[in-house]
């Protein structure tokens, strides 16, 4: 849209018409005069097309030839070139449509044709008002410009930047399943196959969703086959999963892989659940904000930050930053032999 309406091309010559004549539309509709809305309309397409011009002339062409180049000499020898064909085309078209155009009335009421000084000096007066209006109109475009090319820039940076935090996620979780699966053989465990088969279905979600948001059902989802996943791994430890989804949020778009961080946390570093100590998953979300708090047993509460507020959760950090400023808290601490994830995201 921006570039239709500075590029020199016939569409945007057309668009800046349609535009002009949007104007003329107005002015005629809200002239106060007793006469028809017609006249006014008849009125102003006659004699305002060299007005339309000497605008268009100063705006598309003008302003990007010699004044983004800072040729002062040459932006004002056109402005003068410019102001003086449109002093003259605006002379022959007004005696075109009213021979009487240029005459006035003295203070006896007597009728007399304007000299060619006053008819030179009020279509100079004329033509600076357009010529304003022309600078006017073109960097008021160009300031929308910037700011669009700069919005434009800020989110190119922010989708490269979630990018690479995206690509250094992935190896970082399968870094983790693989261990688990060792894990597993090496107990000789009769669920190594199991494990495979989840992690393909975890796989499958991390691959497919790498761009934009997901919707909260499908993270959801992947959130509960990670629990499954790492249930495989820790049979006997009690897990209590509490989502509260209010009716309607289901399809709410969420960044994909938001909240599998702190379930990779919790059993990459904590230990196992018992039935005094279970890991607990909580979410809650509701048309106002976002609540997700994991909690787990840990053995390790003076060293355990260190260790534990690595790839995963710095990562978890950065993309919070960039897609919820000022919008998100994230706390994590220690006590009485619990290691607590909380994150709060205001949604609206």
């Amino acid at each position: 849209m921006l570039s239709l309406a500075t590029k020199p091309t016939w569409k945007n010559f057309i668009f800046s018409l349609s535009l002009w004549y949007l104007f003329i539309s107005l002015f005629s509709l809200v002239n106060t005069t007793p006469v028809p809305i017609s006249y006014w309309y008849t009125f102003y397409s006659k004699f305002s097309w060299p007005n339309f011009l000497l605008v268009y002339i100063i705006a598309i062409w003008i302003i990007p030839y010699a004044f983004h180049s800072r040729e002062i000499v040459k932006l004002a020898f056109l402005n003068v070139l410019v102001l003086a064909v449109y002093i003259f085309i605006r002379y022959i078209n007004n005696l075109w449509w009213d021979p009487d155009y240029y005459t006035a009335f003295d203070k006896n009421g007597v009728k007399y044709l304007m000299s060619l000084k006053d008819i030179i000096s009020t279509e100079v007066i004329k033509g600076i008002q357009f010529l304003v209006i022309g600078y006017a109109y073109r960097l008021i475009l160009d300031r929308i410009k910037l700011e669009h090319d700069k919005l434009e820039l800020e989110k190119s940076k922010l989708n490269s930047e979630l990018a690479s935090l995206r690509f250094q996620l992935n190896p970082h979780f399968l870094f983790n399943a693989l261990n688990n699966i060792i894990f597993l053989q090496m107990n000789k465990s009769g669920h190594t196959l199991d494990a495979l088969f989840k992690l393909s279905e975890i796989l499958r979600y991390v691959l497919d969703e790498k761009n934009g948001n997901v919707p909260l059902s499908k993270e959801l989802q992947h959130i509960k086959n990670l629990i499954s996943f790492e249930k495989i791994r820790y049979p006997d430890g009690p897990i209590n999963e509490d989502f509260q989804i209010e009716k309607g949020m289901e399809e709410y778009p969420i960044p994909p892989l938001l909240l599998a961080t702190f379930i990779e946390n919790a059993f990459k570093h904590g230990m196992q659940g018992t039935k005094d100590a279970p890991i607990v998953f909580r979410l809650l979300i509701n048309r106002d904000y976002l609540e997700y708090q994991v909690t787990n047993p840990s053995r390790n509460p003076n060293s355990g930050k260190a260790d534990r507020e690595g790839t995963g959760l710095e990562n978890l950090k950065k993309r919070l930053r960039l897609i919820y400023p000022e919008r998100h808290k994230m706390e994590t601490n220690y006590q009485d032999g619990f290691y607590c994830a909380k994150l709060t995201i205001n949604l609206f």
